[in-house]
């Protein structure tokens, strides 16, 4: 179950990078003088578009009835993976904190609103600032998948060394029983 967690969080958040993205490409239009008002109006429409969209994916994002983007510091989670609990693996928060695109569509639309190359120069470095944000958290995840995978591998080690430690035992009795036998 942790694996499926991370990677409903890992295509949330490959979602929002591809929205970051593309607002980003549009932003960088918009601060091109080649276009017109009624150009730059739909750009900016689909802006918005993008970043609602977001906002609502990351809203909605859930997985076994929890939300995984709630709470600007986010929620840890942890997850069993032995019977002590420092068999435990702990996810961090700040994979799953709010990602907040509002912030960002008040910065857009403020460039937009102004026209200046600084504004606009201004949203981009924003959005590479929020690309970068969800960038370390797929790290993260992977980072997470690659500790619950090496977790898995040693407990199938494990479990393979005590059927065999299981079977010496129960064919030593055997053996034992049909001398006895005899």
């Amino acid at each position: 179950a942790g694996n499926d967690l991370l990677s409903t969080a890992e295509g949330v958040l490959e979602v929002v990078s591809t929205n970051y993205q593309r607002v980003r490409d549009l932003v960088e239009q918009a601060s091109n003088g080649t276009y017109t008002t009624a150009d730059r109006t739909k750009i900016k429409a689909e802006i918005d578009s993008r970043l609602d969209e977001i906002e609502t994916l990351t809203a909605n994002a859930t997985f076994n009835g929890k939300k995984l983007f709630a709470g600007t510091n986010g929620t840890a989670v942890t997850l069993q993976t032995g019977t002590t609990k420092s068999d435990n693996v702990t996810l961090g928060s700040s994979i799953f904190k709010d990602v907040d695109a509002s912030a960002l569509k008040t910065t857009v639309d403020g460039a937009f609103t102004t026209n200046t190359y600084t504004a606009l120069s201004n949203a981009i470095s924003s959005i590479d600032t929020k690309m970068t944000d969800i960038t370390q958290r797929v790290s993260d995840i992977g980072a997470a998948q690659n500790k619950l995978e090496a977790v898995s591998d040693a407990l199938t080690v494990q479990e393979t060394n005590l059927s065999s430690a299981m079977s010496t035992i129960k064919d030593a009795d055997v053996a034992e029983e049909s001398a006895s036998y005899v």
